[in-house]
């Protein structure tokens, strides 16, 4: 199992796709997603799937970019923290206290994206060492889960407006079990996507190794379901932050029309970006842990996997009963509209 949980690797194995295996892989992954979409998706929320190849294209081409990104990121940290930690005791106190200066004129925002990148960098990085499973398992959660689950959270909140927008309800309030539903849906198809375009990646690497047929079967019809399902899980708690306003609000939150300043701009992604983060920790934690177990060959591994799949949409299915259709905030709200 730790063929298909292997992250410190060439930035370019996603071109090495191309090949007999490889064109299987990419077919039963296209042959899982239309199947999700008919058998799962269209019975959800049927609104969720009106870009469904639209919204697919978009963060599968996040997940190469986040693929790749990250590749880059952990091997530049590793060899950074190499450097610091043999050089550590040779630089004087001034050197330190001039690099805590230099990140206060930068702002909150660029010290915050500095620490987080630092942090991701370290944890990606750390990844490849060979720890204990605890150790692995923070490692993974900080390296690889949220900052995944996190560009998957943004990408499903870009989907929701997308459509939202194009079906005219932005000043619609959000509530009940149809926009439950249309979250969960909308953030699925992020994860699916995103699932999707980082397979490429994992088929070009199995190529480059002459991993077997079943590495690439297992990578499209387990991992790529495995990611939607942990997205899915996120939309279900970004719509319980946003229930009760209406999708305007997320929209203004996401920064709405882009002709503004800068400084309104960076703000607002700067919301946008902490509520995906906050939103996408207990799947970072549930991926983290998943990872960890497939790098030291667990059976934990399937245990962690099938328990998010079935966990997962058992878990949407309670809370969709919970949000009964027309007994969310929103009905309140207009209830009490219709009183006054």
């Amino acid at each position: 199992m730790n063929q298909a949980g292997q992250f410190l690797t060439a930035a370019g194995d996603f071109l090495g796709f191309a090949t007999t295996n490889g064109c299987i892989g990419v077919g039963l992954a296209l042959a899982g997603l239309v199947a999700i979409r008919q058998l799962y998706l269209s019975e959800l929320s049927p609104d969720s799937t009106r870009y469904f190849v639209s919204g697919i294209l978009v963060s599968a081409a996040v997940g190469i970019f986040v693929a790749v990104a990250m590749t880059i990121l952990g091997r530049s940290a590793f060899g950074a923290a190499q450097s610091l930690v043999s050089g550590i005791g040779s630089y004087p106190p001034q050197v330190g206290y001039a690099l805590s200066k230099g990140l206060q004129k930068l702002g909150a925002v660029a010290t915050f994206l500095s620490v987080v990148l630092l942090v991701i960098g370290g944890g990606y990085a750390f990844t490849a060492i060979d720890l204990s499973g605890f150790w692995h398992f923070l490692a993974y959660s900080a390296g690889v889960g949220l900052p995944e689950e996190t560009a998957k959270a943004l990408v499903g909140i870009m989907i929701v407006l997308w459509i939202a927008r194009s079906m005219g309800w932005l000043d619609r309030k959000i509530g009940g079990r149809n926009d439950c539903a249309f979250f969960v849906g909308c953030f699925a198809i992020a994860g699916l996507g995103f699932g999707a375009g980082e397979a490429l990646k994992y088929f070009g690497f199995y190529s480059r190794h002459d991993s077997g047929l079943v590495w690439y079967v297992v990578r499209a019809l387990w991992c790529i379901p495995l990611h939607g399902v942990w997205t899915m899980l996120t939309g279900l708690i970004v719509y319980l932050i946003f229930e009760g306003q209406s999708y305007a609000r997320v929209f203004e939150v996401a920064g709405g029309s882009f002709r503004q300043s800068p400084k309104k701009i960076t703000d607002r992604l700067s919301k946008l970006g902490v509520i995906s983060l906050i939103a996408a920790i207990p799947t970072a934690l549930l991926h983290g842990l998943y990872d960890a177990a497939a790098w030291h060959d667990s059976i934990l591994t399937w245990l962690v996997g099938l328990g998010c799949l079935f966990g997962g949409v058992k878990l949407v299915s309670f809370a969709l009963q919970k949000v009964q259709s027309g007994e969310g905030l929103a009905a309140i709200e207009q209830d009490r509209e219709g009183r006054t």
